[in-house]
């Protein structure tokens, strides 16, 4: 995913795309992306366990990560904070994998 991410921005680049233009469909396909995880999580399955969450959750922040170096790297514009982090899969990962015992309490 974080490999079609930068091919996108690469492509943007290499034909002229303004920044602005760059930044706003990167922003769209953060909150695009965040939709399809969460929902996929929903529907349970393999998804909906501690390791899958845990695993998902290393996937997204190197996205998240990989946003705000473009940001440093001044190749974007820089985006608003709701729609640079894949907020609600990150929400329902940390969800999945606090303690059983804990939320009992």
């Amino acid at each position: 995913l974080l490999a079609l991410f930068k091919e996108v921005v690469t492509v943007l680049q290499e034909t002229q795309v303004s920044k602005v233009t760059i930044s706003a469909l990167l922003s769209q396909l953060v909150k695009h992306t965040d939709a399809l995880i969460f929902n996929g999580m929903l529907h349970g399955g393999t998804n909906c366990c501690s390791e899958a969450a845990l695993r998902i959750k290393m996937y997204i922040s190197a996205i998240e990560s990989w946003v705000h170096q473009q940001e440093v790297q001044n190749v974007i514009e820089p985006l608003p904070a709701d729609t640079k982090t894949v907020q609600y899969t990150r929400q329902a990962c940390i969800l999945l994998l606090l303690n059983k015992d804990m939320i009992k309490q």
